[in-house]
């Protein structure tokens, strides 16, 4: 799914800093907005409130909240220790696979 400015939004999102920044803004919107202000909005109908949350997701700025990104992994070293003998498992050895 793509959002409104290219961005890949469910795989490249990162949940955590979403959930962030909404712990930020709600806490500073309790203090800042007086009760009497949302009672409008606790009226509004689903599609209402849909419709609303649209409009201002439209003017997020995405790359914010974008997950960060792994580089390539590392090559496992090569053995160093016990490089000369191969391992065998103990069962091998009991069942008589490998001796």
């Amino acid at each position: 799914m793509r959002g409104e400015h290219g961005h890949e939004t469910a795989e490249t999102l990162s949940d955590f800093y979403v959930a962030a920044e909404l712990e930020r803004t709600v806490e500073g919107m309790n203090v800042a907005v007086p009760d009497e202000a949302w009672e409008p909005i606790a009226g509004w109908t689903a599609e209402e409130m849909g419709a609303w949350l649209r409009s201002i997701m439209r003017q997020a700025r995405l790359e914010r909240y974008e997950k960060a990104k792994r580089g390539p992994k590392k090559p496992k070293p090569r053995r160093t220790r016990f490089a000369a003998k191969k391992h065998v498992a103990t069962s091998r050895l009991i069942s008589g696979e490998q001796t």
